[in-house]
């Protein structure tokens, strides 16, 4: 029954930015159905979503067409810190699980961007938590201060 539930979303949004794609499928199906129905009326909707479509696809040819490039980018610093041998340290790494060795510039360049992710995450966390316990220490000892 849960998962029959948990198929309609309880946010528009959500399962967009969750990446949940059954509640996305469903999402296009009733706004899909929603503008057939709509008749002549849902026709500028369309249009609005067709357009859209149109603007990201240009957005993402973009990204294609830039992408070697940044990748080559990525993977220079990394060369540059550990030198040419990283490049068969990974060509091994890949090769290992089956993975083509083309792979390289790819997954160095990538990693790098995951480490930036990854670090950033863990310092927010960190901060976060400081403020939590500053705030619930500073409301602690104002409850001893009353006292």
């Amino acid at each position: 029954m849960d998962t029959i539930v948990n198929i309609f979303p309880s946010n528009l949004f959500q399962p967009m930015v969750d990446s949940t794609m059954l509640q996305v499928v469903v999402i296009a199906l009733f706004v899909g159905f929603g503008i057939i129905i709509a008749g002549d009326k849902g026709l500028p909707f369309k249009e609005w979503i067709d357009s859209a479509y149109e603007v990201f696809m240009v957005i993402m040819r973009g990204i294609i067409k830039v992408t070697p490039i940044a990748v080559f980018c990525l993977i220079t610093p990394v060369v540059a810190v550990n030198g040419p041998e990283v490049l068969g340290s990974l060509a091994m790494v890949l090769q290992s699980v089956g993975l083509p060795v083309e792979g390289i510039a790819l997954v160095a360049g990538v990693d790098r961007i995951f480490d930036m992710g990854r670090t950033g995450i863990n310092v927010v966390g960190d901060l976060s938590a400081a403020m939590i316990i500053s705030d619930y220490e500073t409301r602690r000892e104002g409850r001893e201060a009353a006292k």
